[in-house]
């Protein structure tokens, strides 16, 4: 004998997408139009997009006089870790890795310039982070790049519509209320 559920609380797609597997059930892979099969081959062409960051990275690194071989292997523990996370928590489909300009200017502008030994540039590196993570839990980092985006949504908003004599007062508004366009 079957037993079927009905969940009446719950829209038919989400109800459908208990029924399938540890996968579907945290990904909502049909709710997103996707299956098992591509999101495998998007993540294997992505590593194998960024797979050159585990070479590069520790002979851009190597210029500070960091260990190449402890450098590669926190590249690549970095890269799985937090792409990982990425996909678990966020369920976002992101790979993520050390940034290879940050590195270039860690390695050839602090330390290889003289600034700093690399043990202290690498502390400089965490403080940063830890700055970053501060203005992101206050809300300081959304609320700037809230404000570079209104200015250049303003800017743009102003530049196709020079010339409109409706123009100058339509440009304090991103949200075009008016109805006789």
């Amino acid at each position: 004998m079957l037993n079927i559920k009905v969940h009446l609380d719950r829209p038919p797609e989400i109800a459908a997408s208990q029924t399938g597997g540890w996968l579907e059930r945290t990904f909502k892979l049909k709710q997103f139009n996707t299956n098992v099969r591509t999101e495998a081959i998007a993540g294997l062409t992505t590593f194998i997009t960024m797979a050159y960051i585990i070479i590069v990275n520790p002979n851009i690194i190597q210029a500070s006089g960091m260990p190449v071989g402890a450098v590669m292997v926190s590249t690549i523990l970095v890269a799985a870790i937090f792409t990982i996370f990425m996909g678990l928590y966020a369920k976002r489909p992101f790979a993520l890795a050390p940034g290879m300009g940050s590195n270039a200017f860690f390695a050839f502008t602090i330390v290889a310039g003289g600034m700093a030994t690399w043990q202290t540039g690498l502390g400089m590196v965490f403080i940063s982070g830890v700055l970053f993570l501060i203005l992101t839990l206050i809300g300081i980092r959304d609320a700037i790049a809230n404000a570079i985006f209104s200015l250049r949504h303003y800017k743009n908003y102003r530049r196709e519509n020079e010339g409109d004599p409706r123009s100058a007062s339509r440009a304090m508004y991103p949200v075009n209320i008016f109805l006789d366009n």
